[in-house]
């Protein structure tokens, strides 16, 4: 590759602080023997722009110049400012290299210096200073020639691609496939809308941002508040020393990570956390308090045996102790039940695996996350399950953002841009059991996951429908990513109810206490329903789950009507929905063959285009879902199709098993001997099986028929048996 160095990317819009960035990332590829941690300096840099520390101590450090131009008095005296600085600085300096994007001119004029003479010059004055202190510093200047040599290595092709040669990967890039990716996502997500929820615990761990540290540092900063109240009580009749020590090296060991200052920024963001190391000093700070407790409760036994019947002095210098005891433990508690929870431990994992059921928000959450990290300043990507072929994944990435080059070359530009952010890269994949997800994602999501975890420098994270989490995610990648229970509005379903209906101008008549609610889908489109029906106050004939299927029902019908072009006074989808739910109970199950409920919905309204399809449209609209069945013999799955929301199949199912039965029930008042209900009741493990089409049955029996399903199964095993458990609406 050819290197024009007046093409270098800025970087602040600053080609000066790109070339600093440049010689850092090359500084740090580096290999050297022995040198154990890199840190990359800030402004003001003490003469440095980054350094190499050695097991020993000493430090290998680089400074960096974009002179372009003659080299003349000024540029001399800058270079051989920041030395002195340097020297100044850092003691334990044994290497310092200068870095120009020039070579030295060695023109050899009669009563001229060159610049290589004026730079031989300055290294013999700063070696002898050097020596009037001591030391002993070797001097290494790293030019146009040396930068070109590590720039054209195999191992650096991405760097060079990205300081040289691509517009790509700038924040304007970035924002621009973002922008695009989210209009991908459609009305999956709602960029001026969102609900906060426990998620983002995990991915602020996972990306070591500024949330997660403040985290860390507050629970450190209690500890260490109780541990100075707990040696401020300590009393000389007790050794406090192996506690003392113990703690003392506990939060030296957490300090190492919490360091705000610009030095260490760099690479605490992606060195491995010593979660062990942290936890055996967390238990021997532990053992050690315990110990001292167990010594002053005996030591105050014997004093008051000693003090019989009377409050002795050592009595009221141990009470204040052991108060900050007490809170000491607490806290270093709380410190370890922090640090050892399923979110910390994202710190140290290559990515995250979002698993949930459909309509539970994964696509918002992955857009939220995206354009949050993004304005942040972190190189992120975001694509779609559905955007893949059957082929590798890398060269899709690639053409999918409109780049021309190998995988190696991407990864490599990806990384520069990650470092010179100083933040991980994050790559999210939505959905990978979409498009051509059931054959791809088994065969490289391994590969793709270590290759990441090679690179340090990104994030992968992707997400998955729970039931096809075991037949795509492969084994191995489970356990190199972090795996995320995308739960939806579980536990905050109020607070997320009351966010929507103040979005969409609605106020609920009573708490809605349906469990569909803690779907933000579910909700979502429940709110859509209301006001296109042109609807303020939530109905309180709606408070039922069988009345908000028929809402939701014809709400989709008169939507669909309008898109597909037909008569919304055919009822197409309330009728599709009757034929699947009749099927299913005919042969006693929740979910058909996939083909075969293509075949039922779409004889209702024959299309030649899949896109332009009611069964494509039903499954768009989150009425209906596919989910793989693993095959009895053998390996492989296929497909079957069933709603959505799990008691409304329950619902429909029970509603078409009923009026199969009605008038039956009606004229003699109870079960036809033989039905499928009956049968179903009347098997105690059926009714275990398919409780929530027994509590739905529960639910609308009385509603149909008068009576309630004791009354009309009487002496029933499964209903007796399954009754306590029963809720009716």
């Amino acid at each position: 590759m050819s290197i024009d160095w007046n093409n270098l990317r800025p970087l602040n819009n600053s080609k000066n602080d790109g070339f600093e960035e440049l010689c850092c990332q090359l500084a740090e590829a580096e290999s050297l023997s022995g040198y154990e941690s890199f840190v990359r300096k800030g402004t003001p840099d003490a003469g440095v722009e980054c350094y190499w520390v050695h097991q020993d101590g000493t430090e290998r450090a680089w400074q960096a110049k974009y002179f372009r131009e003659f080299l003349g008095k000024q540029q001399w005296n800058e270079i051989d400012a920041s030395f002195r600085v340097a020297l100044a600085k850092h003691p334990k300096l044994t290497h310092y290299y200068i870095c120009l994007p020039q070579d030295l001119s060695d023109g050899r004029v009669k009563n001229q210096k060159s610049a290589k003479d004026k730079w031989d010059e300055l290294v013999k004055t700063w070696k002898a200073d050097a020596r009037k202190l001591g030391r002993e510093i070797e001097i290494v200047f790293w030019g146009q020639s040396q930068l070109n040599q590590r720039l054209a290595k195999e191992e650096h092709r991405g760097l060079a691609w990205f300081w040289f040669n691509t517009p790509a990967f700038t924040n304007h890039w970035f924002a621009g496939q973002i922008r695009d990716a989210v209009a991908n996502a459609r009305d999956r997500y709602d960029p001026d809308f969102h609900v906060e929820n426990a998620e983002q615990q995990f991915f602020d761990a996972l990306v070591r941002s500024a949330p997660f540290w403040q985290a860390v540092g507050e629970h450190v900063s209690k500890a260490r508040s109780a541990a100075n109240r707990l040696f401020r009580e300590a009393i000389s009749d007790f050794d406090f020393s192996p506690l003392k020590n113990s703690t003392a090296e506990l939060l030296s060991l957490l300090d190492a990570w919490l360091r705000s200052t610009k030095d260490s920024e760099s690479s605490r963001m992606v060195r491995i956390v010593p979660w062990d190391d942290i936890n055996y000093h967390r238990q021997q700070v532990r053992d050690d308090v315990e110990e001292l407790s167990s010594i002053i409760r005996e030591s105050t036994r014997k004093a008051a045996e000693n003090e019989a019947g009377g409050t002795t002095l050592i009595d009221d210098r141990v009470r204040p102790l052991t108060s900050a005891i007490w809170d000491f433990q607490a806290a270093m508690s709380a410190l370890g039940h922090y640090l050892n929870s399923p979110q910390t431990e994202c710190a140290n994992s290559a990515g995250v695996l979002v698993v949930g059921e459909a309509g539970q928000g994964k696509t918002h959450t992955f857009c939220r996350w995206a354009q949050t990290e993004h304005l942040s300043g972190r190189p992120v990507l975001l694509l779609f399950g559905e955007q893949f072929q059957d082929s590798e994944p890398w060269s899709q990435i690639i053409s999918r953002v409109g780049l021309s080059c190998d995988r190696d070359q991407f990864l490599g530009a990806i990384v520069a841009a990650a470092k010179a952010a100083k933040k991980p890269a994050v790559i999210f994949i939505d959905a990978l059991n979409e498009g051509d997800g059931k054959k791809l994602w088994i065969k490289y999501l391994a590969g793709m996951i270590q290759r990441v975890r090679e690179l340090k420098w990104i994030r992968l994270c992707v997400s998955v429908r729970d039931s096809y989490e075991s037949l795509i995610v492969p084994t191995t990648a489970q356990s190199e990513l972090a795996r995320i229970q995308h739960r939806g509005f579980s536990g905050i379903s109020d607070t997320a109810a009351a966010a929507f209906f103040a979005k969409y101008g609605l106020r609920p008549s009573a708490p809605l206490m349906n469990p569909e609610f803690d779907n933000p889908l579910f909700l979502k489109l429940f709110c859509e329903g209301l006001k296109e029906g042109g609807e303020i106050d939530v109905p309180k004939g709606l408070r039922g789950i069988t009345a908000i299927i028929r809402f939701l029902l014809a709400n989709k019908n008169s939507k669909l009507a309008r898109e597909l072009d037909f008569d919304p006074n055919d009822n197409l989808v309330e009728r599709a929905v009757h034929r699947l739910s009749l099927e299913m109970a005919k042969s006693g199950t929740d979910r058909i063959p996939r083909d075969d409920a293509k075949n039922l919905v779409n004889e209702l309204l024959p299309r030649s285009s899949y896109e332009q399809s009611l069964f494509r449209n039903l499954e768009s609209e989150a009425i209906l879902t596919s989910v793989p069945l693993r095959h009895r013999s053998g390996p492989g799955f296929s497909e079957v199709v069933r709603f959505t929301y799990e008691r409304f199949s329950d619902h429909l199912i029970a509603e078409t098993l009923i009026a199969v039965e009605r008038d039956q029930i009606r004229s003699v008042g109870e079960l036809a001997s033989g039905s499928r209900i009956a049968a179903l009741l009347a098997d105690e493990s059926a009714c275990w099986e398919r409780s929530g089409l027994v509590e739905a049955l529960a639910v609308q029996l009385p509603e149909t028929t008068g009576k309630e399903i004791f009354e009309l199964a009487k002496g029933a095993r499964g209903v007796v048996s399954s009754g306590r458990s029963l809720t009716v609406d």
